[in-house]
């Protein structure tokens, strides 16, 4: 793959541009520009709803870290330092997502702005960020899917692919034929490319909704519900880092709450509508 996307020479100073640290900070410029540009044109007000970005936006690698940390703590244990590096690794998404959606809570209430009226213009440049940052991903080669034959699998040449027949079990190697495995590529599901797809599909369910005129809140949620579904489907060709020392059963299960609660919220946001439009039908039949 390409982890190294191009080389610059900046005032004299030799420097590598890794794929993944430009397709992230792009995702999180595009990300931000581009809900600023819908919250505007449906009526939020400019500077509030950028100060909401851009706090949400700053949630988001705190978040993912932090469930990172929790969910590979051997790992750092050993590298204390690496809770708060810099460097552009260890992020777990779910982490980053639910911390970014608690503090958008709190401050759309400190702002007074719309709730779901403002998640609603988030939703489509969320999508999009996602699916930039698995490009990213891609290129950089940094996530395994489980050993496949199927015509679109790739093969990652920076993977150890021991540790992945290993760790999916795919065959029982012993002794000098593990080492024979790992010198050869195995070919697996690029789950990044299948949650890019996502990421867009997304983005299109979201637009659709909207340009729909949906009631506030709709496209978000029936974003977060797809997008639920979608990771848990996708968990089972995911093969776990070697530092994972969280239980098989934690991602799944955040997945299926976060689905569940979707659906319930989403489920009382068009009743809470529905029973407002029968409110005035009623008052205005009377009148």
């Amino acid at each position: 793959m390409y982890p190294i996307l191009f080389k610059l020479t900046v005032f004299g100073n030799y420097v590598e541009v890794g794929s993944y640290r430009f397709f992230l900070s792009l995702a999180a410029v595009a990300g931000v520009g581009l809900a600023w540009l819908i919250a505007k044109r449906r009526g939020l007000p400019s500077r509030q709803a950028l100060i909401l970005l851009l706090t949400t936006a700053a949630a988001v690698p705190v978040g993912a870290r932090l469930l990172h940390v929790a969910t590979n703590y051997g790992y750092y244990a050993r590298e204390p330092g690496l809770v708060v590096s810099p460097q552009a690794t260890g992020f777990a998404l779910f982490g980053g997502l639910a911390l970014a959606v608690a503090v958008g809570v709190a401050v759309c209430r400190l702002l007074d702005l719309n709730l779901w009226r403002t998640a609603d213009s988030i939703a489509p440049a969320l999508g999009l960020s996602m699916a930039i940052v698995r490009i990213g991903c891609f290129l950089d080669g940094c996530c395994a899917g489980t050993p496949s034959s199927l015509p679109w699998a790739v093969t990652f040449p920076n993977h150890d692919a021991a540790e992945i027949v290993r760790q999916t079990r795919a065959l029982p190697i012993f002794g000098d034929a593990l080492q024979r495995i790992a010198a050869k590529p195995i070919a697996m599901h690029p789950v990044d490319i299948y949650e890019l797809i996502a990421a867009l599909a997304g983005v299109a369910l979201a637009v659709f909704l909207l340009r729909r005129q949906t009631p506030d809140g709709t496209a978000f949620l029936a974003f977060a519900v797809w997008f639920g579904i979608f990771r848990l489907a996708n968990h089972p060709l995911r093969v776990p880092a070697s530092t994972f020392a969280g239980p098989a059963w934690l991602y799944p299960s955040l997945y299926v709450a976060a689905i569940a609660l979707s659906l319930m919220l989403l489920q009382r946001r068009l009743s809470e509508v529905g029973s407002r439009r029968e409110a005035w039908r009623a008052l205005t039949s009377s009148n």
